[in-house]
């Protein structure tokens, strides 16, 4: 559990997130946009949590976007394509302005469920964040 953790915890810290890990869970954050102007702000989060049950050799995992806004929120453009098969969902989504940036969600899915069925791990990604999530 604790090689399988620290593989995905050296992985997301070489792309830039922010991580945490308590016992055999795993949380990272990366702030996606931040723009500030004068008349407001806007912040676009992507949070991850992975949780690794040694008995089971299974890693659940989850994935949330959080946006958030206050005041006038600066100008943007915003280009997005989503799919969507059974209940996975991916989406990308680039927003051009003041703070601008590229969401990627569910593409990191993908790169932690190879690394557990390499480490002999069973992966079950779980949607809308699930109870406990980041």
């Amino acid at each position: 559990m604790d090689e399988l953790l620290s593989e995905l915890q050296t992985v997301l810290e070489q792309q830039g997130w922010q991580t945490k890990r308590l016992g055999g869970v795993l949380t990272a954050e990366k702030a996606i946009v931040r723009a500030r102007w004068w008349l407001g702000s806007r912040c676009l989060t992507h949070r991850l949590r992975l949780q690794a049950d040694a008995g089971q050799r299974l890693l659940s995992y989850w994935e949330t976007a959080v946006e958030s806004s206050r005041g006038l929120a600066p100008p943007l453009l915003s280009g997005s394509r989503q799919a969507q098969q059974g209940w996975r969902f991916d989406e990308t989504r680039r927003d051009a302005g003041i703070g601008s940036g590229q969401l990627e969600y569910g593409r990191l899915r993908e790169e932690m469920e190879q690394a557990c069925r390499r480490a002999g791990w069973s992966f079950r990604p779980l949607p809308g964040g699930g109870a406990g999530s980041p």
